[in-house]
């Protein structure tokens, strides 16, 4: 086994060969021979008693069977230790499927949290396991000189870039950098048919379809596809539409986020018992719960959850938390679970798409923009329903998960709390409707809760750019980036560059610091500070940050100013953030890891 393949420079001569088992290995070769005599002598055992002695004394055993058994044993007993070289669920997975072993990352999650992931195969192993991880592992490798560099997975070639301005390169060169590959991708696994697929990236006329003009104008005759970016920017962007919009969605959030409401979700209150006007809820539940709603109403209006499907929160959950099996493509059984809430998601989408739209004229201005773009292409309810929960799942997927940080920040830091308390609550009386409290909370009446809001955010964006090189492209000290190949920017080694955020030791850069966007507010401008890109940037910049910061500002106002919050256990541990998986935009917290708060009403 060769190892490692590591491009450090994209130079045709910065091919290096690193053979990492032998650097690895090199000074436990004492300790391992003994614990490889031990495997081999204890399978052998093993099969021998497990076969017919013949009467000549010899036993027949299948040797190649028992070769890799015994090859299956010693790397798992090398790489993660003993107690996985004998667990025989996992051997058994590696025995039935070799070639698939690591490439599915749900065979991969077999092995206990506490093993160390350890590259096997190229960087696949190590990159299906921790994404970012493998990146900053190979960022140190070179010297932490953040320059770019390469990673082989599968034989597939994949150039990771780390600074603003060969950032900035690839924002501008959208001639040689696309990302129409991965938008079709996702289309895909999302279930859009081919047929749909192919009509949207078609031009459509709009004198097609029966409609009498336009939705939007389109003189450069984009095709379907390129036209909803165009009408994502139309609705989110500042203007009437956006208006309109979050009119709508801070509206119902002042609406739910109440003592009364809480009830309205089994998932939220954890204790009834309201001895002393207190409440002992789940953090995350109740966050999750008032954004979730709110966004469904203002964007699809009330007949999805009122007429079709009163579950389908519950179910977009489910499939939310388990959507990086989506990413990798894992196929049943692993994905089961998370195929069963992504089709009953869907099918309530589909019966939504499919009721007449006189019932549901209170959807927002671009989901009835983007239903009446595709029915004008021939486009089917079940892909219209497919491409919108596909909206659906962006609008939702982020927000309430920055909230919940927000929050727990909060309430594990009382003196901060207070902070926050004092400026939202001057705030919310100084307010005359949800529109005026947005206004005040991000036009600086409280500079302290929006400097949480960044710092929040900084830690907890993790989003990926990614492009395919079509062209030859020059990067910062002559580096080529080669067609063929796939390239990420993965905005998180940005946002915790020591050297960026006052510090050269990257982990003080990853500790929350609530002073940090009070002490100079420039670092949140991305012109003045190009590593602040929480939400991407370029052609792929994401439309809805704007209602973003509106919605999640709001959210937290409410929560700090209309109750008091507390731990339910003062030495509760600080949630851990689940860094290892793919997500859209903001990292969730591990699993079954949450905010066990006490609450009760302000006077």
């Amino acid at each position: 086994m060769d190892g490692l393949v590591v491009e450090d420079g994209m130079h045709s001569n910065g091919i290096v060969h690193l053979r990492v088992l032998g650097v690895m290995l090199k000074n436990s070769l004492n300790e391992l021979h003994s614990r490889l005599q031990m495997i081999v002598s204890e399978t052998l055992s093993s099969e021998v008693s497990n076969h017919t002695q013949k009467h000549d004394g010899w036993t027949e055993i299948p040797l190649f069977q028992i070769a890799k058994k015994i090859m299956a044993r010693a790397n798992s007993a090398t790489f993660f230790g003993d107690e996985i070289a004998h667990d025989q669920t996992f051997v058994d997975a590696a025995l039935e499927f070799p070639e698939e072993l690591f490439t599915s990352a749900e065979i991969l999650r077999l092995i206990p949290k506490w093993a160390v992931p350890v590259v096997v195969v190229g960087h696949a192993f190590s990159f299906f396991v921790d994404g970012n991880g493998t990146i900053s592992r190979g960022r140190h490798y070179f010297g932490n000189d953040r320059k770019p560099f390469a990673l082989t997975v599968f034989g597939a070639t994949i150039y990771v870039v780390l600074t603003a301005a060969d950032v900035a390169t690839v924002f501008r060169r959208t001639d040689a950098l696309t990302f129409d590959n991965y938008v079709t991708d996702i289309m895909m696994q999302i279930g859009l048919s081919p047929e749909a697929i192919g009509k949207m990236w078609q031009y459509q006329p709009a004198s097609t379809g029966g409609r009498k003009g336009p939705v939007i104008p389109n003189p450069g005759k984009k095709p379907l596809v390129h036209l909803s970016e165009a009408i994502f920017k139309y609705q989110l962007h500042p203007g009437k539409h956006l208006d309109k919009l979050q009119d709508v969605l801070l509206g119902r959030i002042h609406d739910i986020m109440t003592w009364e409401a809480m009830t309205l979700s089994s998932k939220v209150v954890l204790d009834h018992d309201n001895i002393g006007g207190c409440r002992r809820i789940s953090l995350l539940n109740w966050v999750q719960f008032v954004m979730l709603e709110g966004a469904t109403r203002a964007f699809f209006g009330n007949a999805l959850l009122d007429k079709v499907d009163p579950d389908i929160l519950d179910d977009f959950a489910s499939f939310d938390d388990q959507s990086w099996k989506l990413v990798y493509r894992l196929p049943p059984p692993w994905s089961s679970s998370m195929n069963r809430s992504l089709k009953r998601a869907k099918a309530s989408f589909t019966r939504y798409f499919e009721m007449p739209v006189d019932e549901r004229l209170d959807a927002c201005w671009m989901v009835r923009a983007m239903e009446s773009e595709m029915a004008a292409a021939g486009i089917q309810p079940s892909d219209i329903a497919a491409n919108l929960f596909l909206i659906y799942w962006v609008i939702n997927g982020n927000t309430w998960k920055l909230t919940f940080w927000i929050l727990a920040h909060l309430v594990h830091r009382p003196a901060l709390l207070q902070t926050v308390h004092h400026e939202v609550r001057a705030a919310m009386a100084a307010a005359e409707n949800p529109t005026d409290l947005s206004k005040l909370l991000e036009g600086g009446a409280c500079p302290a809760t929006v400097a949480v809001y960044h710092e929040a955010l900084r830690l907890t964006a993790s989003s990926m750019g990614v492009r395919d090189v079509v062209a030859p492209v020059i990067l910062s000290g002559g580096r080529q980036l080669r067609p063929g190949a796939r390239l990420l920017i993965p905005f998180r080694q940005m946002l915790t560059d020591g050297s960026v955020w006052e510090s050269n030791r990257d982990v003080d850069a990853e500790t929350f610091d609530a002073q940090r966007f009070l002490r100079d507010a420039g670092l949140a401008d991305a012109k003045r500070n190009p590593n602040y890109r929480p939400f991407g940037g370029g052609a792929t910049l994401c439309p809805g940050r704007f209602l973003a910061k509106r919605e999640v500002l709001t959210c937290v106002a409410l929560a700090v100013g209309r109750f008091r919050l507390g731990l339910a256990a003062g030495d509760a541990p600080f949630p851990q953030v689940e860094g290892r998986v793919p997500c859209l935009g903001v990292m969730k917290p591990l699993d079954k890891e949450d905010v066990a708060s006490l609450v009760s009403r302000r006077v």
